[in-house]
């Protein structure tokens, strides 16, 4: 491998926060070629909120969860994955039966940055809810987590993503602005770690 292809991955590798599988280590994947990470954090105490936003240039976001989320960082085993929520005034949601058309995809359920996209189950007993993060359109959940849940764990920027947003054209810029670009995630991840220590 080449000194610049070794630096590409290195530097892709410190943006994804995660070990980046590729084909043939001289190619990016497609996720380091086309999406760029942006990280939702609720505390520093607490990562069990921790999310990513993957944006691509043409305004489709991929949710999955951060590699500081405890389904992640401790390859949780997952039980189940629920996309029912309780919607607002007590209607309930079935994310999974989300249905959108054409080239706008209408249709599509309408999410606020705090919109439950669904609960993950371990076999802990812990549970975490996972929220939409954007205001946007819901594209798509994957369906493959019905079958193999723990892909989250196993490909999770790639096959264990939750879901496919579209946010509006007029707020895509200034709502990814508002998530913490991967530096900013990584000082959080120092300041847990040194107040773990402490």
């Amino acid at each position: 491998m080449s000194e610049e292809s070794t630096e590409s991955k290195a530097k892709h590798e410190s943006d994804f926060c995660l070990p980046i599988k590729r084909i043939l280590p001289e190619f990016e994947s497609v996720t380091e070629r086309y999406f760029e990470p942006r990280f939702r954090v609720s505390s520093i105490e607490d990562a069990s909120k921790d999310e990513c936003i993957l944006f691509h240039s043409n305004r489709i976001c991929v949710l999955t969860l951060a590699p500081s989320h405890p389904i992640v960082a401790e390859k949780k085993n997952i039980l189940n994955i629920d996309f029912r929520v309780n919607g607002r005034k007590g209607n309930n949601t079935d994310r999974s039966r989300n249905k959108v058309s054409g080239k706008w995809k209408k249709g599509g359920q309408q999410l606020a940055e705090n919109s439950t996209l669904c609960t993950i189950r371990c076999e802990d007993r812990t549970s975490y809810p996972v929220v939409a993060c954007l205001k946007a359109t819901l594209v798509e959940i994957n369906e493959n987590l019905s079958k193999n849940p723990q892909l989250i764990c196993e490909h999770t920027w790639s096959d264990g993503f939750i879901a496919i947003l579209l946010p509006s054209r007029n707020s895509v810029q200034s709502q990814k602005e508002t998530l913490l670009t991967p530096q900013m995630y990584k000082e959080i991840l120092e300041k847990r770690k040194n107040e773990c220590n402490s």
